[in-house]
């Protein structure tokens, strides 16, 4: 997410041991346990870093998708697919 110049795609899953992080398709990080809330995302926020309360969001999100499940790798590409071609996005 450092090139502001551009618009970018980042997909969350959690399955319930792991939170993964896509951006433009590519993942950028999973992390097993941690500060997951055992079973569930707790504090989940958009727009700012729930740790410390700082490093707050600057810049513009176009679309938000939520899904009540775990989406399945082609679901999940499907999606970032349709995003692609809605938002103007080259996927890695």
């Amino acid at each position: 997410f450092n090139d502001t110049s551009k618009y970018n795609i980042a997909s969350l899953t959690y399955d319930g041991a792991t939170v993964r992080l896509y951006v433009n398709g590519v993942e950028a990080f999973g992390v097993q346990g941690g500060n997951t809330g055992g079973g569930t995302i707790g504090r989940f926020t958009i727009g700012k870093r729930p740790n410390d309360g700082t490093g707050y969001f600057d810049g513009y999100i176009g679309e938000i998708i939520t899904f009540g499940r775990t989406l399945k790798t082609n679901e999940r590409t499907d999606i970032e697919q349709y995003l692609s071609k809605k938002w103007g996005v080259d996927l890695s």
